[in-house]
């Protein structure tokens, strides 16, 4: 089966590392030739030549405005039967902006819960995967296509594969993945570096590991994602604020039972 990566930056770029020596025919896209030479290089792609409409399997690997154009653009070319699918983090704005007149293509909305801090081929790894969630949006494929798709997300090494609605995808995710990378870069800007820089440890490198950000991606994400979001900030605010309350009125019992349900739940999960 041939599979074609396009945009092979962290998450394009660990597709193709995941799917190395697993049977799958992979061929890959990048704007950057270096970046193509090296994938050709490393034995990622099996060419730097990669004709759509010989491709199955079509994974856009691109900001969400980029592969909603990507696949408008392109869709007189996909091969008869192919399987479009995407990998960005919002689902109501791709899916509601494609223009597929073709009924012999499917497109299956993505979105791998992997990534790590840094952006770019450079930080790609196959071992961003690893027992990662990933999520599925779709509304007219059939259960053959779903589970060809499904099939190259478990080789990828993914633990759990979540199907949704796009609505509900976009209100989980800004609490599962907006919120933690705004509360990550917010924390950094209260910036006392220069005093504390030698007084960290585990617990502060944990919380802004992922601040070390794709500026541009992300804006484009939570600025799309913007009502879920807000409603994510104005929940926090008020545990925060009833946090504070908490040790302003020194009530040891209301400490101790706020932070002990945080842990049971961390424990849960």
């Amino acid at each position: 089966m041939k599979v074609m990566v396009v945009g092979l930056g962290l998450i394009g770029g660990s597709i193709l590392k995941a799917l190395k020596g697993t049977g799958y025919e992979v061929y890959g896209y990048d704007i950057n030739d270096e970046v193509l030479d090296t994938c050709f290089e490393q034995g990622l792609i099996v060419s730097k030549l990669a004709i759509l409409t010989e491709m199955d399997i079509v994974m856009v690997c691109l900001y969400p405005d980029a592969a909603i154009e990507y696949i408008n653009m392109n869709q007189d070319s996909f091969k008869s039967g192919a399987i479009i699918t995407d990998v960005a983090g919002l689902k109501v704005s791709v899916m509601s902006q494609l223009r597929l007149e073709r009924d012999d293509i499917t497109f299956i909305g993505g979105h791998p819960m992997a990534g790590k801090e840094g952006c770019g081929f450079e930080a790609s790894s196959k071992d961003i995967f690893i027992n990662a969630n990933y999520l599925l949006v779709h509304e007219q494929a059939n259960d053959v296509q779903v589970e060809i798709l499904k099939d190259l997300i478990y080789t990828l090494n993914c633990g759990h594969i979540q199907v949704l609605d796009a609505e509900s995808h976009d209100e989980i995710i800004a609490y599962t993945s907006h919120m933690p990378h705004i509360l990550s870069t917010t924390f950094m800007t209260c910036d006392r570096f220069e005093e504390t820089r030698h007084c960290i440890a585990g617990s502060f490198r944990d919380m802004t590991r992922v601040s070390d950000i794709n500026a541009e991606l992300w804006t484009e994400l939570i600025l799309e994602n913007k009502m879920p979001v807000l409603d994510e900030i104005k929940r926090f605010k008020k545990a925060l604020d009833a946090f504070e309350q908490y040790i302003v009125e020194e009530d040891n019992y209301a400490v101790t039972k706020f932070l002990g349900q945080a842990r049971l739940k961390k424990r849960a999960l």
